[in-house]
This record gives structure tokens, sequence and C-alpha cells, in this order.
């Protein structure tokens, strides 16, 4: 006990009096994941938060399918190219999941509204919401021949930002790239266009997991597929069992994203959010879950503080209870709370309640791209990593890390000590960053 004690005692004086490695543990968590902005890098939230945030999604502009393939079969990445250069130039060291968003009417080209053999509905009456079917074997055609020219664009060297991405979203048969169909269903005349195309849970089901999500696998090899869970015409039941069935498939390959969480909802029995709140649960030791806090448009403008500490104390007691691997919020929730709460809800990402399991999964992915693009995936088996604290260097405080770990003690979430990634900190792993360090 003493020794243990003695040694403890070593490695918090030695992280104390290295200036540099205790910086080290108080940054970001793991690139693309921990807290992040849901929609546009450009608002309120990444332009005050770049000491805590580190991640977004576009969710529109040039990754809408109309600017990429705004005539049929002919395809322009162009301003896709610039929406990057003009972001990352100005924000190196942020990260973003790629969205090729074609779940509303604004980002679906004119021709492909116009082509009936498509079978594009619009789910809204406001107009904002639209899907096509995903089993519609005329569509798959088109969109597994946009996904692969993107795929062919990312993965060429004339692409410069591939390690800025992170993730990909999936587009999951739903308005916004949702499992959800929006306002009109499941009742509304608009919904009942769906219904007529053609939808069953079974159809779904099958064409999500076995023709839309290999597609993504394949065609995104070293990248983890998001799945953004919603209501609607799904409904609660194959919500979770296609998340389960991804899960089980492809391990952290893949990413449960619950978009609009609301805890007041998720604490409701008969409540969807109360059944995807269970679904990220039983998923999260196989995939990572992630929650979107939703109903931003219900906040008002004038918040005062009162509904301000309610809000930080909602969202801090979800980062306690769901074990979530990354948490994004939209930009009004920024507006509203303060740097500190911010702040302390970033640490509380980065806590012990944050889940990270190993990427990529243990079933191996063997990628078939175009016939006419070469990739070299990253390794479906990770290598061993003595590099715990992620500086770039192997040096003695990852070897203390280690130490520390093994010992019982809590070392900061986006670092692992896990050398050879066998899920087991012990011996080995000191034996393996022993013999790197002697090098």
């Amino acid at each position: 006990m003493i020794k243990k004690s003695i040694l403890i005692c070593l490695v918090i004086l030695y992280l104390y009096f290295n200036q540099s490695s205790f910086v080290i543990a108080e940054q970001v968590s793991p690139p693309g994941m921990g807290f992040g902005v849901c929609h546009w890098p450009g608002t309120y939230g990444m332009a005050r938060s770049d000491s805590t945030i580190n991640w977004f999604y576009w969710g529109g502009g040039a990754e809408d399918w109309i600017n990429i393939e705004p005539q049929r079969e002919i395809y322009n990445f162009a301003p896709l190219d610039k929406q990057y250069d003009d972001h990352f130039k100005r924000k190196p060291n942020t990260y973003t999941w790629l969205d090729i968003m074609t779940g509303m009417p604004s980002t679906v080209p004119d021709w492909a509204k116009q082509d009936s053999s498509l079978g594009y509905i619009e789910l809204s009456s406001s107009g904002r919401a639209s899907t096509f079917p995903i089993w519609n074997k005329e569509y798959q055609k088109v969109f597994e021949a946009l996904l692969t020219k993107t795929s062919e664009h990312i993965y060429s060297s004339a692409f410069k930002y591939r390690n800025n991405i992170k993730a990909v979203i999936m587009m999951s048969g739903g308005s916004f790239g949702e499992m959800i169909t929006w306002g009109d269903c499941p009742n509304g005349d608009l919904c009942k266009k769906y219904l007529a195309a053609g939808y069953t849970d079974e159809v779904y089901y099958d064409a999500l997991v076995n023709w839309l999500t290999p597609l993504y696998i394949r065609l995104f090899p070293d990248y983890p597929i998001v799945l953004q869970l919603g209501g609607g015409i799904y409904g609660n039941g194959i919500g979770g069992r296609v998340a389960n069935a991804l899960a089980d498939k492809y391990g952290s390959r893949m990413f449960i994203k619950w978009n609009s969480w609301n805890r007041k909802y998720a604490q409701e029995p008969t409540n969807t959010d109360k059944a995807y709140y269970n679904v990220l649960k039983s998923v999260a030791g196989k995939a990572r879950v992630g929650l979107e806090p939703g109903y931003a448009w219900a906040i008002p403008d004038s918040t005062s503080d009162e509904m301000r500490q309610s809000i930080y104390n909602s969202l801090m007691k979800t980062l306690e209870e769901v074990p979530v691997s990354y948490f994004c919020l939209q930009d009004k929730y920024y507006k509203i709370l303060t740097d500190i709460q911010i702040k302390e809800l970033s640490l509380r990402m980065r806590g012990l309640h944050s889940v990270y399991p190993t990427f990529p999964p243990l079933q191996a992915v063997t990628p078939t791209m175009s016939p006419t693009l070469t990739v070299t995936p990253i390794p479906t088996t990770l290598p061993a990593n003595p590099d715990v604290n992620n500086d770039g260097k192997i040096t003695m405080i990852d070897y203390y890390y280690v130490v520390f770990a093994q010992m019982g003690g809590i070392i900061p979430s986006r670092m692992s000590a896990d050398i050879n990634k066998d899920n087991q900190i012990n011996d080995l792993d000191l034996s393996l960053i022993r013999t790197v360090i002697k090098k």
C-alpha cells in the first residue's frame, strides 16, 4: 500500500513540474470526438468557444447534392474544396464530419426531383423536409454513383483535408438524413405518399442494414459512419433494431447519434426519446454513441438566469447519465450558456462516464472501391500506440500514465493506457512502452 502511494505521488509530482505535460492533460477530447457544434462552424458556438470546441459538421452548403451534381452525371467538387479551404485555413486545428446532404428540398438538384423513377417525396408542408425511398433500385444507382464520386475525390491527392474529416454522416432514409419523417407523419397526407412508395419496417430495415450502410463502409473505409436516430414513421422498434444490428456488425465503425434529444422526454416511458435512451445504453459497449440536444427553436431569445441555469443543469445531468463519446450543441445553446458553463460541460464530457470503444472494430472490413480508384486504408487492426497522451512523442510521461492507470488511477478520457489494444492494462503494456523508450 505504501509502495503504491509513493508511486502515485511520484506521478503527480512529475505531472506538476512538467508544465507541457500538464497542459496537454487539459486539452480537448480526441480529434473528432468530445464537444462539438451541430451545423455550421461559422456560427456563434465555434466562434466563441475555440478553447473548448474542436469538431463540427456543416449540414449543408457545398456538401449538398445540388452543388456536387447540379446536372446528372456531371460532378463538381470545386465548391466543396473552397468551403474546406475557407474554414481550415482559418481554423486548422478543428475537425469535421463529412455530410453529403440529400434529405431537404433545398439540397436536391431539380433533375432528381423531376425524375419520377427516383421516387422523390416532400415530407413536410413547410417544404423543409424531403427524402427518397432508400429501397428504390433506381435511386440506389444514382445515390451510389454520387457517393462513389465523392469517395474518389476525398481519397484523391488533390483533396488536402482528408485528415480533418473524422466521420461520415449517413443519409438514413428520412428528413435531414435522419431516421425520421418529420412533422406530417405518420398520419398526414404527405406521409401517406411515403407509405405508397412501399415503406414497411422490414423493407426499410433491409435497405439500410444490407445496402446503404455497407455502401458507406466500403467507400469510406477508414472513417466511422454516423447513424442519426429519429422518430416519426419508423417508430421506436425499428430504430433500436437498426442500431443494434449495425453495432453488432461493424462495432465502433458506427457512431450512433441521437438527434433532438431532450432529457425531459427521456423520462417519459411512452416517448420515442425514452426508447432511444435505452438504445444508446444497449449499444454503448459496441459502438460509439452521442447526443445532439434538440428543440433549440423553443428556447426564447431573451433568457433569464434561471432558465440558463436550468438548461445547463439538464445538459450536465445528461453527461452523467448517458455513456456518450461525443456531444454537440446547436448554435442557440452557445448563445445562452456562459463561458464558464460551456467549459464545465466540456470537462464533464471528458470525465469518467465518457466511453471510447476501440476503433476500428474487431471485425475486419475489406474496402472495395471504384475500379478507377486506388486507396490504402488505415489497417483494420489497430497497432500498438505507446503515445498515451497523444502529444506526438513517446516519453516517460507516457510510461507513468500506464503505471497510474494500471494501479486504478483515472487518466483523462482522451488517453488510452491500453498500448496493445487487448482491453487490459498490464505488464505487457509497460513492456511495450519500455521497448520504445529505450530505442
